[in-house]
């Protein structure tokens, strides 16, 4: 049996075949991003009595998917910088969670969010060391506020800390900016 998905049902499903689970809310700000009328709950409907997708505890799955809180994590960061991010994001490769694009003034940035391990601060600096390109943004995840100090690299950056459910924003401009 051939089954076809609707443009605003293909944007749930790419999603959760790049992430393999999201948070509700987050795929409805996506959904939303793409199809301004869209409905979360139309919309997956089909999918969900089709068996192409799952939904549980406030999470949607891929039919195999797995949480990652790092993901989940990463989706929010991303969505607080936006809403003007671009697409294509994507799952992010080596040590990164997720990479993104992003229009700052007349120019297209790179954001790639770093979740931090508590003691890994030298490793990724070092795993970094040379990596410097013009319109890019490194987002780093720390556990504890002491390891913003440990991590050192030559382009901008900036941290993101979690308290009580609370994401807070500090900027590193290697311009003073």
């Amino acid at each position: 049996m051939v089954t076809y998905t609707k443009a605003d049902q293909q944007v749930i499903l790419d999603l959760l075949n790049l992430f393999g689970a999201v948070r509700k809310d987050q795929a409805q700000a996506i959904l939303k991003h793409k199809y301004p009328n869209a409905d979360l709950e139309r919309t997956i409907y089909p999918l969900l009595t089709g068996r192409k997708i799952k939904k549980s505890n406030g999470y949607i799955f891929s039919r195999s998917g797995k949480l990652d809180e790092k993901i989940i994590e990463a989706i929010d960061i991303m969505l607080l910088l936006g809403p003007d991010f671009n697409e294509p994001f994507k799952k992010g490769k080596d040590i990164f969670a997720l990479t993104f694009f992003k229009w700052r003034g007349s120019k297209l940035w790179r954001y790639d969010i770093c979740p931090v391990a508590y003691g890994t601060e030298a490793v990724i600096s070092a795993q970094l060391e040379g990596e410097y390109a013009k319109y890019r943004m490194f987002v780093f995840v720390p556990e504890k506020e002491e390891q913003m100090q440990g991590i050192r690299v030559a382009c901008e950056h900036c941290y993101v800390l979690k308290n009580n459910g609370e994401y807070e924003f500090y900027l590193y401009s290697k311009e003073g900016k």
